[in-house]
């Protein structure tokens, strides 16, 4: 792969072989197929011109060479799919691509290109095509090597067209000339978006593209205009870097902000080369302005993405650490106040703990929740079903003085997601919607079934297309401006001051993303607010389980012997104590080595395996692997404040898989542990 300064060294040297090449269009086009194909590493290289309904070989080079000539359907040739859709194509393994046919690159030895439009006056009339005989042969680099050949046979073309105009004035050469016009006009288009030349007295001149930010193209555009419609932000950095290039006589390249004839700013990638003759002289300046703004904001949005993924890992690690904290806390709580009789001095304080310590957990539920390592347990669901149970709560939830409608899809699809999950979604959309609207309003809340297509996708990255479940949250509440809503799902980013924690949305965003779904905001300051989520479609039979949770049994005693293995002194502490006194005979290791090294050593039956996920010197899914050889018969829990790919799969358990989500509480592991010896 070629650097850039080896790829200006190389455009330069191709501009000094066009200069001598002279005036004849079909010399250049034979001298900018040779090179492209050299630059691109490409096997062949084509310039191809639309004529009717058919694509016209022009110009060809390497093993395209004996396709001069050559005609191809523009309905059916991915060359003719480029002229209809004016995008550049790339095409990795014809093999496998849909849009080539795939006999045919078969019988000329073609299992890659790229293709880049060629336009005139705001139509593609043609192509410049580069091929290779091995699949992914073309790259970024490539693509972008072509798009300066483009504009550096544009810029050669236009020093022709003077020529070519003179030359029309013979009466004798005049219909010949007209057809060479119309040519070099049809290849001068066909750069990058604006194209330009500037003469060494500093003059620019817009060959191509500069109707929408200059309001001309083919003309003289001076210095001073084209500095005043530079953002007054960059004018500075821009003409410093503009003259010291050209009075060094070095190429150039710098993003800006552009201003369109209708007022609009766009950000744009320029560069510049030199074009010099035999004895190292500038003749001339030519260059490329291309639009990056929909690159960059693509790019802003990859970076957002990163942060959140970052400030993601981040949460869960903390909440991980902090629910063995609160396991221990949490249990020996209830401990403690099973002992303590009702009126006794210190069961007060003691029950301040155990409720700081649930409303702690909530908060981890919350920093699981937005980190994606919470663990899910889906079911089929049906989103109305969910929200005509919820309608009653919602409505005590959001107060008497807004005013709730819910309405459901007519035949609404269900989805696989964590009931409870999505009732937090529902929770913290409707409480947001509620603070949004302090003197009451109008909330909304509705599900429809959508499909998303190719285009949706595009302009939304986060999106894959498919069916969806749209669940939609819409306010009559203040609203929120730009800046607000750009960070409206970072994690404790609150506009509620000391009252708001800055975890409710951005639990919202976790959930919805683990669940394989996305969520969009859409608002305007004193119109109101809509969330959409839209979670994937399952076609398997909806569960006919309740959304809520059941309600618990007295937890049953056992027998039975344990095996726990948890490295935190605290937490193993609390197991062991739980489980003896439920009548169990608990063997404790502090890691998976140590568990399996007592297995090993125990005469007795072992019936249960109760481990850790993430422990050092050996993790819990390995020991239950390892131990299970030994005793076939053991079954196996597995307890955990985070998790990973270790035991279930992005978060969602796997339905042959015990768990038990810490921080739990004694009556909850009991119960847990007798379920799982009782399952068949």
């Amino acid at each position: 792969m070629r650097t850039e300064t080896e790829l200006l060294a190389a455009i330069v040297a191709t501009q000094q072989e066009v200069a001598t090449a002279g005036l004849e269009p079909d010399a250049v086009m034979r001298v900018i197929t040779a090179r492209t194909q050299t630059l691109t590493g490409a096997d062949g290289a084509v310039v191809e011109l639309a004529e009717g309904d058919e694509m016209v070989y022009q110009a060809v080079a390497g093993t395209a060479a004996a396709s001069l000539g050559v005609r191809l359907k523009i309905a059916t040739s991915l060359s003719g799919l480029c002229v209809r859709t004016g995008e550049v194509l790339r095409c990795d393994d014809s093999e496998t691509d849909p849009r080539v046919d795939k006999d045919a690159c078969r019988r000329v030895g073609v299992r890659s290109m790229v293709v880049v439009p060629l336009r005139y006056q705001g139509t593609v009339v043609g192509v410049l095509k580069v091929l290779s005989n091995r699949p992914g042969a073309f790259g970024d680099q490539e693509v972008n090597t072509l798009q300066l050949m483009a504009a550096l046979l544009a810029a050669a073309l236009h020093n022709a067209q003077a020529f070519e105009r003179g030359r029309a004035a013979a009466a004798e050469r005049g219909e010949a000339l007209r057809r060479s016009e119309r040519r070099y006009r049809t290849l001068v288009t066909a750069a990058a978006q604006i194209v330009w030349v500037m003469a060494p007295d500093g003059t620019p001149v817009v060959v191509h593209g500069g109707e929408d930010y200059f309001g001309v193209t083919d003309a003289p555009v001076p210095a001073a205009s084209w500095l005043e419609r530079t953002h007054p932000d960059d004018r500075a950095r821009v003409g410093s870097v503009a003259s010291d290039a050209i009075a060094r006589g070095q190429p150039f390249q710098m993003e800006y902000r552009l201003r369109r004839t209708d007022g609009t700013w766009r950000q744009v990638a320029s560069r510049g080369l030199p074009v010099r003759d035999a004895d190292g002289r500038v003749l001339e300046w030519v260059g490329v302005i291309d639009d990056v703004t929909d690159r960059r904001q693509l790019e802003d949005q990859f970076r957002q993405a990163q942060k959140m993924e970052a400030v993601g890992r981040l949460a869960g690690g903390v909440a991980h650490d902090f629910n063995n904290l609160l396991t221990v806390i949490n249990g020996f709580s209830k401990i403690v106040l099973d002992t303590l009789p009702s009126g006794t001095p210190h069961r007060e304080s003691v029950e301040m703990i155990r409720d700081a310590g649930q409303r702690a957990a909530v908060l981890t539920r919350q920093l699981l929740a937005f980190s994606r390592k919470q663990v899910l347990q889906p079911t089929s669901l049906n989103l109305d079903d969910l929200l005509a149970g919820m309608s009653r709560m919602l409505a005590q939830l959001i107060g008497a003085d807004v005013d709730l409608t819910v309405r459901g899809a007519p035949e609404p699809w269900v989805v696989q997601a964590d009931a409870g999950q999505i009732e937090q979604v529902v929770m913290n959309l409707a409480v947001n919607a509620r603070d949004a609207m302090p003197t009451g309003g109008q909330l909304t809340i509705e599900t429809a079934n959508v499909t998303l297509d190719a285009g949706y996708v595009s302009a939304h990255p986060e999106a894959r297309p498919g069916q969806y479940v749209r669940l939609a949250v819409t306010d009559t509440g203040c609203g929120m401006d730009a800046a607000t809503k750009a960070r409206i799902f970072e994690p404790f980013f609150t506009t509620k001051g000391e009252n708001g924690t800055g975890l409710g949305l951005a639990t919202v965003f976790g959930i919805v993303k683990q669940s394989g779904g996305h969520i969009e905001v859409y608002s305007e300051v004193g119109v109101g607010t809509t969330f959409k989520a839209y979670l994937p479609r399952d076609r398997s039979a909806p569960s006919s389980s309740e959304s809520g949770a059941a309600l618990r049994p007295t937890p049953a005693r056992g027998s039975e012997t344990v095996l726990l293995a948890e490295d935190e002194d605290g937490v193993r502490r609390l197991a062991k104590m739980v489980l003896q006194r439920a009548g169990y005979t608990v063997l404790e290791a502090r890691h998976g080595g140590e568990a399996l090294h007592l297995c090993e050593r125990h005469d007795g039956p072992i019936h249960l395996l109760a481990t850790d996920v993430v422990m050092p010197n050996m993790g819990g899914r390995q020991a239950a692997e390892r131990l299970r050889v030994l005793r076939p018969e053991m079954r196996v829990l597995f307890l955990s404040g985070y998790t990973d790919d270790t035991v279930v799969r992005h978060g969602v358990l796997e339905a042959d898989v015990a768990f038990l989500q810490k921080p739990f509480s004694p009556d909850a592991l009991v119960q847990k542990v007798r379920e799982v010896l009782d399952a068949r």
